[in-house]
């Protein structure tokens, strides 16, 4: 199956999973996020990787080489040591891991914002996500908190919704959100949230 009939499938199961979820409610405003954006804000975490990646990823080679093609040794290796290596390869695969992840996240992230749609109806902010399985996250009127927007001059932009708080290990104070990324006219988005809101607290 090539990319587009891939891309055209995902598009219908997304479509389809929206008329499902949405079912008895109006739907105010759909957007789906551009991927090449979504691609862009991850960048700093892919470049983080590559230092990263530059050191972890030596490191393991040299223990992978120095087990499997090291001469024999000439004295009789303790247990300990065999369990000290082996807790060494899994400390250190731990970090390689950590950077397939940082090297591979802008790609993923734009993979999952081509099979995401973002949905208003008169009820509550929906997130639908079509991969093995359909991901739907809602968010309730009383749950919109506050909005932080950022806008380029066509109006396009994304929109960061407070959703609630929570304390961390150190007690501050952090703020539970949800992201809206790179979706035409923002300021419209936002604007049917307030309104959402509004109805729905008086």
């Amino acid at each position: 199956m090539d990319r587009m009939s891939k891309s055209k499938q995902a598009s219908e199961a997304l479509d389809k999973a929206i008329r499902l979820e949405t079912s008895g409610e109006k739907i105010l405003w759909i957007g789906k996020p551009r991927p090449t954006t979504v691609f862009r804000k991850t960048l700093p975490i892919w470049m983080m990787g590559i230092p990263w990646s530059a050191l972890m990823f030596p490191i393991f080679a040299v223990l992978i080489l120095s087990i499997f093609f090291s001469p024999p040794a000439r004295r009789v290796i303790s247990t300990w040591e065999y369990f000290a290596m082996g807790a060494l390869l899994i400390f250190v695969g731990a970090f390689v891991m950590v950077g397939v992840g940082m090297l591979g996240a802008p790609f993923w992230t734009a993979w999952k914002a081509s099979r995401t749609a973002h949905v208003i109806t008169d009820k509550r902010l929906i997130s639908v996500t079509v991969g093995r399985k359909i991901d739907i996250k809602s968010i309730l009127p009383e749950q919109l908190l506050g909005f932080d927007r950022q806008q380029y001059p066509d109006g396009s932009g994304s929109l960061s919704i407070t959703t609630g708080h929570v304390r961390d290990s150190d007690g501050d104070r952090t703020r539970l959100t949800e992201d809206i990324v790179g979706v035409p006219d923002i300021a419209k988005v936002e604007k049917l949230l307030l309104e959402l809101k509004a109805r729905h607290s008086t």
